[in-house]
């Protein structure tokens, strides 16, 4: 049997982001707005978006890391065909036997439902 995916703002509260108290707020206020859960909670300074960020990457269960200050080897470059990774936003990292890591700039793209209620 599949494991549940836990709802972004039970992962919130786990990592100490948020309280309880603001999640039911914001629960309260999306079931007016229909706004994502996430985004109240930033706008209304509750979280920053670092913080969703890293919560919504446990949620689907990838790894989050900067790239600003990481040197790709060109000898990776190649494995992508630029084409792909100007489609999908994404760059080869690096390779390690017959593993090819990528980087992503938003790899909730395209999911449904990512980051939904609660």
């Amino acid at each position: 049997m599949a494991k549940e995916k836990k709802k972004i703002g039970e992962i919130l509260v786990e990592a100490g982001y948020i309280t309880e108290q603001q999640l039911q707020k914001a629960l309260k206020e999306q079931a007016v707005t229909g706004e994502k859960i996430g985004e109240i909670l930033v706008n209304k300074g509750w979280i920053v978006k670092k913080e969703l960020d890293q919560s919504l990457a446990i949620q689907i269960g990838v790894s989050r890391f900067d790239l600003s200050s990481y040197i790709v080897g060109a000898e990776v470059i190649r494995f992508v065909p630029e084409h792909l990774a100007c489609q999908y936003k994404l760059m080869p990292v690096f390779k390690v036997e017959d593993t090819l890591t990528i980087a992503m700039v938003d790899s909730t793209k395209g999911r449904k439902n990512t980051n939904e209620s609660g």
